[in-house]
This record gives C-alpha cells, sequence and structure tokens, in this order.
C-alpha cells in the first residue's frame, strides 16, 4: 500500500527530526494514522477505492479522487470553503500524532515529557491543537465537497467529525 507521507514531507512549520532515531518511530505512527481519516470523511467503500487508486507516489490516478485530494477554495452561499488538500491534512493529523505519542519518556513512575534546564518550548500546546483543527477544516471542507457531488460519490458514508479544543 502506498504513502501518503514520508518523513521527508515533514519541514517548516510541520518539521519532525530526519535521523535513524525518529524515522522508525515516524513511520509506526505514520503507518498507523494515514488512512484514519479517510475512512472518517468518506466511509468505508469510498475510502478503500480512494487508496486502491494512488499510484506508488501516494497520488490518485482518476480525476474523481484528484479532486478530493487537490486543495481547493469553494464559495458556498455566503461561506468560502477551503480545502488545503488530502495531503496536507494528512500531514497535520500525522504530526499531531507524532508529537503527542513521542514527546514522552515512559518509566515506572508513569509518562514524562523531556524537559531540560536549558530548554524552551518551542510551540504552544494552542498551536499544536490549531494544526489538528486544521486537518479537521480541511476533512469537513472534503466532506462538504462530497455532499456537493454526491452523483460522482454515490459510496460515500462520511462521518461526524470535530474540531479538538484544549478547554
Amino acid at each position: 500500500m502506498p504513502n501518503l507521507v514520508e518523513i521527508t514531507d515533514f519541514t517548516g512549520e510541520l518539521a519532525i527530526p530526519q535521523d535513524k532515531f525518529t524515522s522508525s518511530k515516524f513511520s509506526v505512527v505514520r503507518n498507523a494514522r494515514q488512512f484514519e481519516m479517510l475512512y472518517d470523511i468518506m466511509g468505508a467503500e469510498l475510502a478503500t477505492l480512494f487508496i486502491a487508486d494512488l499510484d506508488s507516489s501516494g497520488v490518485p490516478q482518476t480525476a474523481r479522487f484528484t479532486n478530493l485530494y487537490d486543495a481547493f477554495v469553494e464559495d458556498d452561499n455566503n461561506a468560502v470553503v477551503r480545502s488545503l488538500g488530502i495531503k496536507e491534512m494528512v500531514k497535520r493529523l500525522v504530526y499531531f500524532y507524532y508529537v503527542r505519542e513521542n514527546n514522552k519518556i515512559v518509566t515506572l513512575n508513569g509518562n514524562k515529557s523531556n524537559e531540560g534546564e536549558n530548554s524552551k518550548i518551542n510551540f504552544t500546546i494552542d498551536w499544536f491543537i490549531n494544526k489538528y483543527n486544521e486537518a479537521i477544516e480541511t476533512a469537513k471542507a472534503i466532506q462538504w465537497y462530497i455532499e456537493e457531488n454526491l452523483d460522482t460519490y454515490p459510496e460515500e458514508n462520511r462521518q461526524l467529525i470535530n474540531y479538538n479544543s484544549i478547554f
């Protein structure tokens, strides 16, 4: 099965260290999470068809699925619907889970986060949650697009998805 994202995609604001210590941890998270949201957005049957349409680089081959994969901005009455595209959505989700699951040390006394005397936090929890919510915003936009084009996506069975909050 092809991958939608590779560790080399994670640079800039979504940077993940790319070394021998993190690549295996990244692969575990990616393999567990990269298709998870697709099943929620599309339903099992449509997501399975989408995944089957991916080439070895993780890019869909038919226009039907390229329309979902690519970024778009559409008007909807008095609103604008924006999608970053499936790859960007998956990047944000994998990043969220990778950081959440790998910023801890498991000890006999419980899970602890790394904290050094001279270290400083590079981002706040709000920023971290915002990256997740950007993925959800794109997921909702893709669901809207599917709903607007039900003749093209009759297999859809989208699920309710929600934003995350720290409160």
